[in-house]
C-alpha cells in the first residue's frame, strides 16, 4: 500500500437557498442551489463563505446527485480563497423519484467531494498545491434554508 497522510485543513458549514429546478438535461435533471453564506473554522483557515456561488447539481435517475460547486471564502485576515469542487451524494435507489416529488434527502445524507483551491493571497498560496478530499453531510430543506457541513483534508 502507498504511504499517505490526511491532514485536516478546516471545517465549514455552508447555507444554501431552495432548489431551482432547471429541468431535464443530458444525464439527468439539472438543479441549482445558490450559496447564501457560511462559516469556516480550523487551525489553518478561518473565515466566512461569501453569499455568492452555488451548486450546479445533476440529479441522476439512479439516485446519485453529482455536485459541482464554486464558492469563495473570505478569511479572517481578508484573503479571498476560491474553491471549486466536484463530488457526489448517494440518495438511494428511490432518491431520484423522492427528490423530484419534492421530498428532501434524509438529514445527514453523506457527501464526498474533491476540492481544488485557486488562491492569489501570498499567505495561502500553499493551498494551490494540494490534493484534497471533503467528507460532509447535507441537511436539505426544500421550504427554507439548507445546510451543508464539511471537513476538508489535504492528502499528502
Amino acid at each position: 500500500m502507498i504511504d499517505y497522510k490526511m491532514e485536516h485543513l478546516f471545517s465549514y458549514a455552508a447555507t444554501i437557498g431552495g432548489p431551482e429546478i432547471v429541468g431535464p438535461v443530458a444525464g439527468g435533471v439539472r438543479v441549482n442551489f445558490n450559496l447564501t453564506g457560511g462559516e469556516v473554522t480550523g487551525e489553518k483557515v478561518q473565515g466566512t463563505i461569501l453569499p455568492a456561488g452555488g451548486d450546479w447539481l445533476l440529479m441522476r435517475s439512479d439516485g446519485i446527485a453529482e455536485v459541482d460547486v464554486r464558492l469563495t471564502i473570505r478569511t479572517d485576515d481578508e484573503a479571498l480563497l476560491n474553491v471549486h469542487y466536484h463530488g457526489m451524494a448517494d440518495l438511494g435507489e428511490n432518491g431520484f423519484e423522492e427528490f423530484m416529488a419534492g421530498r428532501a434527502p434524509v438529514p445527514g445524507t453523506a457527501l464526498r467531494i474533491f476540492p481544488r483551491f485557486h488562491v492569489a493571497a501570498e499567505k495561502y498560496l500553499w493551498l494551490n498545491r494540494l490534493a484534497c478530499i471533503g467528507v460532509g453531510e447535507a441537511h436539505v430543506d426544500f421550504a427554507g434554508e439548507s445546510k451543508m457541513l464539511f471537513d476538508i483534508y489535504a492528502v499528502k
